[in-house]
């Protein structure tokens, strides 16, 4: 809560600079809030091997919505948010009968935050390409019990928190009539998730917690629709 808090008060104090900047015909400033339907994408060889296992969550859509502030006609900041739920497996590489297995766990909740310094091309026409680049925190949410007998019986799978990471952006606004724009956006991001397994069953095991990375990195391609003030 108290980062969101900081966000908000980031990019809202960048308006408030940019509109005092307005009164001495410096700048008009304008706020844009777009929606998107991002495609997420985890690419091979970006799952990080534990012991004798490696971790992959499945493809999902996702919902994304960001708020960003222009300092300038050219300069710009970004706040995004994009949550999506994949399916959650373990692939076996041990060298016994579990060799090859595949143990799909059930569904989680991975929520992406993203903030972005933006430099937008000042074309005079209708279609304004940026690219930006910036800080991103992900977090896997909501929590797994397997309810077939496996090797993970009577473990719970959550997420472990934020992890911090880099994202590169690029895209294009298309302003349409009415200050309604079409956006074209793709995110790459430069992150792992983190995840902690609880042993809940009775035995000399109970109790004990084993904390992982999951090497995710992971895409975002999105058209949405947005409005500028």
């Amino acid at each position: 809560m108290l980062a969101r808090s900081s966000v908000f008060a980031c990019l809202f104090g960048a308006l408030a600079v940019a509109a005092s900047a307005q009164q001495y015909g410096i700048y008009r400033p304008y706020l844009q809030v777009v929606v998107r339907s991002p495609d997420v994408q985890f690419h091979e060889g970006d799952m990080a091997k534990d012991k004798h296992y490696d971790w992959s969550l499945g493809k999902s859509k996702a919902h994304e919505t960001d708020v960003t502030v222009f300092l300038t006609a050219e300069f710009a900041l970004e706040w995004s948010l994009a949550k999506s739920t994949h399916d959650f497996a373990l692939n076996s590489h041990a060298s016994n009968s579990h060799a090859g297995k595949r143990y799909d766990l059930g569904p989680i909740d991975l929520r992406m935050e993203n903030i972005i310094f933006q430099v937008h091309y000042p074309t005079e026409n209708r279609i304004k390409p940026y690219i930006g680049v910036g800080a991103n925190r992900i977090k896997l949410q909501g929590s797994i019990i397997p309810l077939y007998p496996s090797d993970f019986y009577g473990n719970e799978f959550s997420g472990r928190g934020y992890k911090w990471g880099w994202v590169a952006q690029a895209g294009v606004d298309f302003l349409m009539r009415w200050n309604i724009v079409i956006n074209v956006d793709f995110k790459y991001i430069w992150n792992d998730a983190l995840i902690q397994s609880v042993t809940i069953s009775p035995g000399p095991h109970y109790g004990k917690t084993y904390d992982y990375d999951l090497k995710i990195n992971p895409t975002l391609l999105g058209v949405g629709v947005g409005f500028r003030w």
